[in-house]
């Protein structure tokens, strides 16, 4: 029992687009508002404020915590969008933002009642906020796992791996300053990654993994080497579909496993119907 709930909190978490997030965090706030405003908690009435006004203050409260956590999670780097992202780690920064959202729901209720009682209301303040919030958290969390799972996998499981014999070109690939940075037969091309701003171009060269790291913008690198069969599959990734020899699929899209590349390049929803109209 132990091992599979690990094994659980372990498994990719599916992430969000960016509008779905404006999205979420709109529809996170106004279900606090309205939940506030029908069972008045914390004596709301008696506020000495419109009631609606204050529970729509609370829900602005939370709209605005969580579109800041996203903002600053984007800015250290942190990606909601590979395997790496996994339910736990979900979990654990869905606590931290209903904590910061607790602590400015203090400082807001605080205002309106002036005393809270010290550190005693605070800690009730924490609590209800997290009685409120994990519970529903866990279960919406889980869905969402199990959801898209058993939808990708089934999607991975209709792909057909084509093997069709394509008219070979030469890749001259520029850097940053308009410099020849790697030239390789199309063939060989495997998949680029951005990092940053750098491009790592991995390719095979006598049945061996090989890989090139330059500056370059992959914006740039998409308009020049992408064709009908080198395509974008994801914000991160350029891959040869000539190169796909399985599919399979998790919670948050498809995974493709490409010629003597041993990791697992992502799909990420927003280029799933290109993959599949490729391999229909």
């Amino acid at each position: 029992m132990l091992s599979q709930l690990i094994q659980f909190l372990n498994q990719p978490f599916p992430d969000s687009q960016d509008t779905d997030k404006w999205k979420s965090a709109l529809l996170i706030g106004a279900f606090i508002a309205s939940f506030l405003y029908v069972f008045k908690p914390f004596n709301l009435e008696n506020a000495g404020h419109e009631t609606w006004v204050v529970c729509l203050g609370f829900g602005l409260i939370t709209f605005l915590v969580i579109i800041f956590i996203k903002v600053v999670t984007g800015a250290l780097g942190i990606r909601e969008d590979l395997d790496s992202w996994i339910f736990w780690k979900w979990l654990l920064s869905t606590l931290a933002t209903i904590l910061v959202i607790a602590i400015a729901n203090y400082v807001y209720i605080k205002m309106l009642y002036r005393d809270l009682g010290g550190v005693i209301g605070f800690v009730s303040m924490l609590f209800s906020t997290f009685l409120l919030s994990i519970f529903p958290l866990i279960f919406i969390g889980s869905i969402r796992v199990v959801r898209n799972r058993l939808r990708y996998e089934n999607i991975s499981k209709d792909l057909i791996i084509p093997h069709i014999t394509r008219q070979d070109r030469i890749l001259k690939i520029k850097d940053a300053e308009g410099g020849i940075a790697l030239e390789i037969s199309s063939e060989d091309f495997l998949y680029a990654e951005a990092q940053h701003n750098y491009v790592t171009i991995s390719y095979s060269k006598e049945n061996s993994l090989q890989q090139c790291k330059f500056r370059q913008v992959f914006k740039n690198l998409e308009i020049e080497i992408c064709d009908k069969d080198i395509i974008r599959c994801h914000r991160s990734f350029i891959i040869n579909t000539g190169k796909i020899e399985e599919v399979s699929g998790n919670a948050q899209g498809l995974r493709l496993k490409l010629d003597t590349a041993a990791d697992l390049i992502p799909v990420s929803r927003k280029y799933i119907p290109v993959i599949r109209q490729k391999l229909a």
